[in-house]
C-alpha cells in the first residue's frame, strides 16, 4: 500500500492513471477501491483530489517464471495524467525468484536438495525411515503456513559459514513498514525428528520464526554453528534423545529455549537466551530439564553445559525437576562448567566455575554509568550482550574471558562467526567471541518498565 499526495494548494483532476507497460505489466494496481483493468483507468473514470488530499494505492506483483537461479528485478512506472495534460509518475520496483515447489512430498530414497533455487514447501515434507535427505550448503527451504519437516530417516544439513542452510517461512514481504514477516514467529510449523530417525547432523543452519524449532523424540542429533531463533513454543523440545550442540545460538522462544525430558545432552559454547515476552508466547524459561514424561520416569543420564550462557528476562531462567524418591531413584545427572547462569546461586557441586546472575532488586532497576570509550547509560540487567545486536557480547560482560580455554582449544577455537577465540589467550562464554565494534560507540540497549528493549545514546 502507498499514498499519492496532492501537495498543491488547489484541487486537481486526474483523468488517467496507467502502468507504463499496460496490460503486459507484472504489477496490478487498485486506486481508492477502483481496479485498473488492462493497466489503466476505465474509460470515462477520473479522480478529483482536493488540495493537500491524497489517493490510496494498493499494488501487488505477480513474478514471472524466468528460469534463472538468482532473483530477477521487476520494474514499471505508474503514470498520473491531469486534466491539464501534466504528468507525474511513481517507479514500481520488485524482484522475483523462481522456486521449486514441493507438495505432498514423501522422500523414500536418498535425496539431495541443492542451493540453485529455494524450495517452497506447501505442506509436510516427510523423510521416510531408511532414507537420507541432504541439504547442500546454501540450500533454502521456504515453508508455507503450518508446513513442517518430519524426519523418520536421516537429515544431513551441510551448511557453511558463507552459505548456511536456511529453514524459514515463505512470506518474503513485510507485515508493516518496519516489520518483516520473516521476523514474526509462527510463520511455519517446525522440524520433528521421530524415534526411527538417527544420526542427524545439522551444521551452519539457520532455523527461525516457526511455531517451534526442533522436536526430537528418542532420536540422535548433532548440531554445530547453528541458529535456532524466534518461536511461539519451544526452541528445542526433546524426549529421551541424544543431542550434542556446539557453537549454537538458541534464543527467543515463547516457550522454553530448551525443554529436555530424559536422555543425554551436551552443550558447548552455546548462547541460550530467552528475551521473548510478547503477546502470543506461551511462557517459559531458557532451560527446563526433567527426568520424567507425564509422571513416567525418563532417566536424564547426562546434561552437561561447558562455556555456555543461559539467561533471559526472569530472575530464574533454569528449572530442573527430579521425580526421584528415596525408594525409587531415577537418574537425574547434570553439570554446569564455566558457564553464565541466570538462576539464584547455590552450593551445588555440579556447578563449577560458574557466574551467577539474577533479576536485580527493585531499587536496582535504575540506569547506572559504565565507562566505555565514552560515558554511556546502560541498564544493569543488560550488561552481558545486546539482544538487538544478534546477541554479541557487551565489552563489560562477565562472560568475556571467563570460558575454560582448554575446552575451547579442544572443541571450538573459532566462534560461530568464524572469529578466533584465543587471540588474547582467553575465551569468552557463549557462541560469540567479543569483538570491539567498528563504530565509534557501542550500540546500547535499555529496558523499560514494560520489558521492551530500546536503543539509546546520550
Amino acid at each position: 500500500m502507498m499514498w499519492a499526495y496532492n501537495r498543491n494548494n488547489k484541487a486537481i483532476r486526474i483523468t488517467n492513471i496507467a502502468l507504463g507497460q499496460g496490460s503486459a505489466s507484472n504489477f496490478r494496481v487498485n486506486v481508492d477501491g477502483e481496479y485498473l483493468p488492462a493497466g489503466q483507468l476505465s474509460e470515462g473514470s477520473s479522480f478529483n483530489v482536493l488540495a493537500k488530499d491524497s489517493l490510496r494505492l494498493f499494488v501487488d506483483v505477480k513474478a514471472p517464471v524466468t528460469g534463472a537461479d538468482e532473483p530477477q528485478p521487476i520494474e514499471d512506472r505508474l503514470i498520473f495524467t491531469t486534466e491539464t495534460g501534466g504528468h507525474s509518475h511513481i517507479v514500481l520496483m520488485a524482484s522475483g525468484q523462481d522456486v521449486i515447489t514441493v507438495k505432498e512430498n514423501i522422500i523414500k530414497a536418498d535425496t539431495l536438495f541443492n542451493a540453485l533455487k529455494p524450495y517452497r514447501i506447501l505442506d509436510s515434507l516427510v523423510v521416510e525411515e531408511g532414507a537420507t535427505l541432504r541439504l547442500a550448503a546454501g540450500t533454502q527451504l521456504l515453508f508455507h503456513a503450518d508446513a513442517k519437516l518430519i524426519v523418520k530417516g536421516k537429515l544431513l544439513a551441510e551448511g557453511t559459514l558463507e552459505k548456511p542452510v536456511v529453514l524459514r517461512g515463505d512470506r518474503l514481504g513485510k507485515m508493516f513498514t518496519n516489520q518483516k514477516y520473516d521476523e514474526v514467529f509462527n510463520q511455519w510449523a517446525g522440524i520433528t525428528f521421530e524415534p526411527t530417525s538417527k544420526d542427524n547432523v545439522l551444521t551452519y543452519c539457520d532455523i527461525h520464526s516457526a511455531d517451534y524449532g526442533i522436536k526430537a523424540y528418542q532420536t540422535s542429533l548433532h548440531l554445530e554453528n547453528s541458529v535456532i531463533h524466534n518461536f511461539r513454543g519451544h526452541g528445542i523440545e526433546s524426549q529421551e534423545s541424544e543431542i550434542y550442540a556446539g557453537n549454537c545460538q538458541i534464543t527467543n522462544a515463547g516457550g522454553d529455549c530448551l525443554n529436555l525430558k530424559g536422555g543425554s545432552y551436551m552443550f558447548v559454547h552455546c548462547t541460550i537466551a530467552r528475551f521473548q515476552n510478547i503477546l502470543g508466547s506461551i511462557g517459559g524459561v531458557a532451560l527446563r530439564f526433567t527426568n520424567f514424561i507425564d509422571e513416567t520416569p525418563a532417566p536424564l543420564n547426562q546434561l552437561d553445559f561447558y562455556n555456555c550462557i543461559i539467561t533471559g528476562y526472569e530472575e530464574d531462567e533454569m528449572m530442573g525437576d527430579d521425580i526421584s524418591t528415596e525408594e525409587n531413584l531415577t537418574p537425574f545427572s547434570y553439570g554446569f562448567y564455566n558457564s553464565l547462569l541466570c538462576t539464584p546461586e547455590t552450593e551445588d557441586l555440579r556447578q563449577t566455575n560458574c557466574i551467577w546472575e539474577g533479576k536485580p532488586e527493585k531499587d536496582d532497576w535504575k540506569h547506572e554509568k559504565i565507562e566505555l570509550d565514552d560515558t554511556v547509560t546502560v541498564l544493569k540487567r543488560w550488561q552481558h550482550f545486546n539482544p538487538l545486536s544478534k546477541f554479541v557480547l557487551h565489552p563489560h560482560s562477565r562472560a568475556v574471558g571467563s570460558a575454560d580455554a582448554n575446552v575451547t582449544i579442544k572443541t571450538f577455537p573459532n566462534d560461530r562467526n568464524g572469529l578466533p577465540r584465543l587471540t588474547d589467550g582467553k575465551a569468552d562464554m557463549g557462541c560469540y567471541e567479543y569483538e570491539a565494534p567498528k563504530s565509534e560507540q557501542w550500540p546500547l540497549c535499555l529496558i523499560t518498565d514494560k520489558g521492551t528493549p530500546t536503543l539509546q545514546k546520550e
